[in-house]
């Protein structure tokens, strides 16, 4: 991506996701475009796939503590690890770990109706398939993968305009639950390609 105008203003969030779909899932994601509403499109108007996150704020402020700290935007970087460490978090090898979460889909579930909400309030653009991108700190086993599935499939009844893929990012794992066809598929993915991504999504954001 040129650096100038164009590449100010991007989100981390919707860098790193369009990374981690071309690289995890397919490089016809490469072409995708970063915009708004929904936040990643394929200029044909195929596709559009809106990005979010469901993880608790104290997790959230340590992954931006972390993010400053790694890229040397922070006057103190052991005051910052101390408060990091203070949240529940720790570091390995230059990875954040997260809160040991409750292991349940609830944010999920709740990040994925915020969004349906929006994709029918008429203020998206018109795309013919919808996806919805989730970062979460949420691992989940066979069952609640299945149970997950089928809460955002009862969920989606409710809307004319539906996501048919939702992808939930965890540390080290991909689950991509297709609603039409019913079915999930787990990638996993190594810490070193996550630190990789990591880099590659601030030189994107510029």
């Amino acid at each position: 991506m040129k650096k100038g105008k164009k590449s100010q203003g991007l989100r981390y969030d919707e860098c790193y996701a369009k990374i981690v779909l071309s690289q995890l899932v397919s490089n016809a994601y490469e072409n995708i475009v970063i915009k708004d509403k929904p936040d990643l499109q394929f200029s044909d108007g195929s596709r559009g796939i809106e990005v979010t996150q469901a993880i608790e704020e104290k997790q959230q402020e340590a992954e931006k503590l972390f993010v400053k700290a790694s890229r040397g935007l922070v006057n103190d970087k052991e005051r910052v690890m101390k408060r990091i460490r203070e949240i529940g978090c720790k570091c390995d090898n230059g990875i954040l770990l997260g809160i040991p979460s409750k292991d349940t889909f609830q944010l999920i579930l709740k990040a994925m109706e915020d969004k349906l909400d929006k994709i029918n309030n008429g203020s998206y653009a018109h795309f013919c398939h919808y996806d919805l991108f989730i970062f979460s700190d949420v691992y989940a086993d066979d069952m609640m993968q299945n149970n997950a599935l089928e809460e955002m499939i009862k969920l989606s009844e409710n809307y004319e305009l539906v996501f048919e893929k939702i992808f939930v990012l965890v540390p080290g794992y991909l689950y991509i639950f297709e609603l039409r066809m019913k079915q999930i598929c787990v990638i996993e993915y190594s810490n070193e390609l996550q630190y990789e991504i990591a880099c590659q999504a601030n030189k994107m954001r510029g």
